[in-house]
Parts: C-alpha cells; structure tokens; sequence
C-alpha cells in the first residue's frame, strides 16, 4: 500500500501545477479534507460502498442472516457495534474489517449461509473476527488510506491494455528505475514545481526500495490482523468453528499453523489433573 500513496502524492503534486489553479488548489485541498474527514470516521458508510465496491444488505438477506447477528450480539460484536454490507464483487474475502465499524461480506459466504451450506457456528466465528478486527482499531483508517491511493489506482485502470507490456517493465523495475534515477540526478535543468532532478531522483529511490519491501511488510500486517483476531476468538471459544472454515481452503503452510493454533491437536490441549493432597 505504501508505493500505491508515495505513486498517488507524486501524481496529485505534477498534475496539480499543471491544471488551472483554482483546479489545482481545489484538488489538492478538496483530497486533504475529505481524507482528514475519514481519518476521523466521518463518512465511513459512503466510503464503504464507494471506495470498497460494497452494498448495504437486502431485506431477504438481513432475515436470513438474523440467526447469525443474533448470536453476534449476544458476543457483543454485532449490529448495531458493526455494519454489515456485501461485495459486489465475486472472489471477495469471506468477511473483512474496514475502518471502525464496517465489516464486508462476499457474496458467495452470505449465499452460503441463506442456503445453509455453511454451519451457523462457522458463520458466527468468521463475523466475530471481523468485528474483533475492527474493535482492536488496527483497521481504523482504511478508507482514507484507499482514497489517498486514487491515483494509483486511476492509472492501474487506465494501464490495464497495456498489462502485458507494464508486467514486464514492473519485473526489470530496477532497470526502469534505474535508468529513471540516473536520468533525474544528472538532468541539470530546473523545471517548475516541487519535485525536480535529484528531488524526483529521491522520490524513485524510495518508491524502488518500497517495491521490494512492502510485500514483506504486507505480509506481516496480513498475520498480524488474523492473529489479533485469532487470539480473541479462542478466548471466545471460538477457535474450533474458524479452523472449520478454514479447513475449506487450500492448505497452505501457514494456513495449516494457523488452524493448528485455533484448533490443536487433543494431545497439545492442556488438561485438567486431580493433584492429591
């Protein structure tokens, strides 16, 4: 997510001088406030269904799904605490946390349970994680961080026929950068703006090295969001149903340390002793 911002800031700054100035100003100011408005929660519904492709729930799914908030709340971890909304997208995350509040269901798990073809207990622990996610505040900025990273995500669908071509620069970046780098820091002209020779020659420094380091990163904020909501799903007694589910997936092998965590073994599980006295 971190190049997706750096890339997005780096556009708004050279299209900015560019454009009229009152559409400068009003797009660089306009992008500030509205972001410093989700940073502080206020919109957070819109937000959902705009930037996150969500949609509120339907009459027919809100009573089909009255059995599973139910539960939820008797947790403490349902409606009114979280809101629910569907992707409109297939092949969406079962249930995912956003912002404060805000938890987005994929279609094919909200199907699954109107049809009953997915536990009730399963369903109940997989919202529950959600909801554990969002209350640990970890999750709290994601729509002004997906609105900052329009950019980004403008060009993406603006590059997307030349995908083949843009696959293969992104798999030589270093070569691409660096002809970039090389090319900013030797350019000895003074061009307008905030970010010339060696600023722009920074600037793609950083993005390089982010390239390779985000994933990581990524990698690790993914872990640490299941695990957060892992630790207090077993203190829930609610391990056992989200391993279940995710016994349905392909086994990966930290998807198979993460079940073994939610779920050991009846041999690792710590046993009560009569001690004699």
């Amino acid at each position: 997510m971190a190049p997706r911002l750096v890339v997005s800031t780096l556009l708004v700054l050279m299209v900015g001088p560019a454009l009229p100035d009152w559409a400068g100003i009003g797009l660089f100011y306009g992008g500030l406030v509205v972001a410093a408005l989700l940073v502080l929660g206020l919109g957070e519904s819109l937000a959902v269904r705009v930037l996150f492709n969500a949609r509120r729930l339907t009459p027919v799914e809100r009573t089909g799904l009255a059995a599973v908030a139910a539960d939820l709340c008797h947790l403490e971890l349902g409606p009114p605490i979280v809101d629910l909304y569907v992707a409109r997208r297939r092949g969406a995350p079962a249930a995912i946390a956003h912002g404060r509040r805000s938890i987005v269901m994929a279609p094919e798990f909200v199907n699954g349970i109107l049809r009953g073809d997915l536990p009730r207990r399963e369903a109940v622990a997989v919202l529950a994680h959600a909801s554990l996610v969002t209350r640990s505040g970890l999750v709290r900025h994601d729509a002004a961080i997906v609105f900052w990273s329009t950019p980004w995500r403008v060009l993406a669908v603006v590059g997307r026929p030349a995908r083949g071509l843009l696959g293969f620069a992104w798999r030589i970046r270093v070569v691409v950068f660096g002809a970039a780098i090389w090319q900013s820091a030797t350019d000895g002209s003074s061009a307008p703006g905030p970010l010339n020779g060696p600023m722009i020659a920074v600037a793609l420094s950083v993005i390089l090295a982010l390239t390779y380091l985000v994933p990581r990163w990524a990698i690790g904020w993914e872990n640490l969001l299941a695990s957060t909501g892992d630790r207090e799903l077993i203190a829930r007694d609610l391990g056992q149903p989200m391993a279940a589910f995710l016994r349905r997936y392909p086994q990966t092998s930290a998807l198979v340390v993460r079940v073994r965590l939610l779920d050991p073994p009846v041999h690792e599980k710590p046993q009560l002793r009569l001690v004699g006295t």
